[in-house]
């Protein structure tokens, strides 16, 4: 990890040297923060917030980002300190993901005043699981590889009930693949949220779909 760090410097390093005072925040997040990166494999994932656009550097930093990211997995996004609060309804999610895994590489903190509303977080999660559903059904319709299929829909599943798990404490905590209670079921002393029930079911049907799959293949 030593040699990676040297990696983070050497980029806010000639990062700066494009930007100077134009670069109001570097921000490292995600897996390199937590148990599950995997050198190599994980993506070097950073934020740069730049006091205002400017074409002139963001066409400079084209090769300083696509020599770090061929190398060493490394993939910036650049804001602005305005787009980051304009987008906080917008990508509620991703933004509370950000906020509980981060590290200030350079500048001030953009992120700790920011603080996705329940109901802005609740709004994504069912579109993202609504999506989930509507592709996984027209891979089915339309021949997509069902094995393929599966995985890719369920991995996208696990991530999204994460998120949930985060955004909503004491919830979806009993959801995984082929295990779900019909939707009236009480969990402990409360009632499922209509939340819960959507993404139980595409769950348990995604697993009903794979045991079918199964005795075909037999």
């Amino acid at each position: 990890m030593a040699d990676l760090e040297r990696v983070l410097e050497t980029f806010k390093s000639k990062l700066l040297e494009i930007w100077g005072n134009d670069l109001q925040s570097l921000l490292l997040y995600g897996s390199y923060l937590g148990p599950d990166f995997q050198p190599g494999r994980s993506d070097l994932n950073l934020m740069a917030v730049v006091r205002r656009d400017d074409p002139e550097k963001l066409f400079r930093s084209r090769r300083l980002v696509a020599s770090f990211h061929r190398r060493r997995r490394l993939v910036p996004l650049f804001f602005t300190a305005e787009f980051l609060e304009e987008s906080l309804d917008t990508f509620p999610v991703e933004f509370e993901a950000i906020r509980r895994r981060y590290r200030v590489l350079h500048g001030s903190d953009p992120v700790a005043g920011l603080s996705p509303s329940k109901a802005d977080l609740r709004l994504q999660l069912e579109r993202e699981i609504k999506e989930n559903i509507i592709r996984f059904r027209q891979g089915i319709l339309f021949g997509w590889e069902i094995p393929s299929l599966l995985g890719s829909s369920v991995k996208s599943m696990r991530i999204l009930l994460e998120s949930a798990r985060l955004a909503f404490p004491g919830r979806f905590e009993d959801l995984e693949t082929g295990h779900f209670e019909p939707a009236a079921a009480a969990v402990g002393r409360r009632r499922r949220s209509g939340l819960e029930v959507l993404a139980g079911r595409h769950l348990k049907f995604m697993a009903d779909f794979g045991r079918r799959l199964e005795k075909e293949e037999k």
